[in-house]
């Protein structure tokens, strides 16, 4: 080749090593398109969710998943991103769909303190720009706060600590103090076989339940106390079973039957021995002037006794002063003519329960059949007494007790032998005047 050729070749080769040296450094001073601000790193969302009942809150077992979404597109390959939750180690995150990353664990527990949890994340890209870390103050939905603390149960009390028994509608409150405040707690717990309601009015710093004693519970012949009871905090976390120790009151929940009368209502031509009875009844009151009985008011029934026409009503009631339904059973006299005109048949409700034994018919004096003349208030003598006898024996008391009560009859009328004749006069549809003159001593005879 000939030299001149060569000097000619390598000039060329000369000016395309320059071209080539200028392009390059040309390149090495123009900026990367690609920075630590790029989208490609940006997240659109991140996200926290507990599988608690409250996705908001986590115990010991819970799984946690976050999700990472990247804003941007794929012009820039991404790095997968990493995790690490405190306490814990770092973790690659599992990709899924376009720009989105999860992870999930079981294993934020122990040693972990209480709270919301705190976590940091690596995302970057694989151009080798900068990476961006993210953490709780980057999610863009509500935190998780782990709790691992089990409730306890301080205390529970009640309002029954005085002796004596509950009848049917009385109440026990209880009250239910936790180890520490449990706000968004629940309380679980029954009493003598029926569930209560707890709630609290002091956002978790005790719980209050009211027991309600209704017919046909089971009777507590000794104090019942309160066991069982749990409370579960918002996180699901159950406490040991507590019980409370303070109550002193029986339950009686089961009322006396409906009493009955023997004989039973109807008419009849006699005075008739009235018996009351009422299973599960410890005590029976019965009136004769269309006043209802009570546990509390009306006579005590201490045996049989004469009903001849009237208004006869009769309770049953239990040591606890539980009553039974009010009985009421109609009895009539048949008319009869005589000793100063005829009467009418006046109807008679009677209303029994009973538990006591049936005494034995009550005598009359016989002086009844010596009634010869008219008495009022002012009348003194032999048959006055008489009168006062037959007058309790039927149950139209003069007194409940001292003078003209029953065994303690005096020989005077007065006002409260009046008052006592008056009602029977009514019962048996004579005049109710209180003067003892020949109509009411026919019908007296007729006894």
């Amino acid at each position: 080749m000939p030299f001149s050729l060569l000097i000619a070749r390598f000039k060329e080769a000369v000016v395309l090593g320059l071209v080539v040296f200028g392009a390059l450094m040309l390149l090495a001073l123009m900026p990367s398109t690609v920075s630590a601000a790029d989208p490609a790193v940006t997240p659109a969302t991140l996200t926290v969710v507990s599988n608690n009942a409250s996705t908001t809150l986590a115990k010991v077992g819970n799984t946690l998943t976050y999700t990472l979404v990247i804003s941007g597109t794929d012009s820039v390959p991404l790095v997968t991103p990493q995790i690490k939750l405190t306490g814990l180690a770092s973790t690659t995150m599992t990709p899924g769909a376009t720009r989105t990353y999860t992870y999930s664990t079981t294993t934020y527990s122990s040693g972990i303190s209480d709270g919301l949890i705190t976590f940091q994340m690596s995302v970057g890209a694989s151009t080798g720009n900068s990476t961006t870390t993210l953490s709780q103050t980057n999610l863009t939905a509500a935190n998780v706060r782990f709790d691992k603390t089990v409730p306890t149960i301080s205390t529970i009390t009640s309002t029954a600590t005085a002796s004596g028994a509950l009848k049917v509608g009385d109440t026990i409150t209880f009250t239910l103090a936790p180890g520490a405040t449990e706000y968004g707690a629940t309380v679980a717990g029954s009493y003598n076989g029926r569930s209560l309601t707890w709630s609290t009015a002091n956002s978790g710093v005790s719980f209050t339940a009211t027991y309600t004693v209704t017919e046909g519970d089971t009777d507590q012949a000794t104090a019942l106390q309160i066991s069982s009871v749990v409370i579960t905090d918002a996180a699901g976390n159950a406490s040991s079973a507590g019980a409370g120790s303070d109550i002193a009151k029986t339950v009686d929940a089961n009322s006396p039957a409906t009493p009955t009368a023997s004989p039973s209502g109807g008419t009849y031509s006699s005075a008739q021995h009235v018996s009351l009875s009422s299973v599960g009844a410890s005590s029976i009151r019965y009136t004769l002037d269309d006043v209802a009985p009570t546990c509390s008011s009306g006579t005590a029934y201490a045996g049989s006794f004469l009903v001849v026409s009237g208004a006869l009503q009769v309770i049953g009631c239990d040591a606890a002063l539980n009553s039974s339904s009010i009985a009421s059973v109609t009895f009539s006299r048949r008319s009869s003519g005589g000793g100063g005109g005829s009467r009418r048949t006046t109807p008679v409700s009677v209303t029994a329960p009973s538990v006591v034994a049936p005494a034995a018919p009550v005598v009359v004096a016989s002086t009844l059949g010596s009634f010869t003349r008219d008495l009022f208030v002012g009348s003194a003598g032999g048959d006055v007494k008489a009168l006062q006898v037959f007058l309790n024996a039927h149950g139209f008391m003069i007194a409940a007790s001292g003078a003209g009560s029953p065994g303690h009859e005096t020989t005077t009328f007065g006002g409260l032998t009046k008052a006592a004749l008056a009602k029977f006069q009514a019962a048996n549809g004579i005049p109710a005047k209180g003067r003892f003159g020949p109509m009411t001593r026919a019908a007296v005879s007729e006894m």
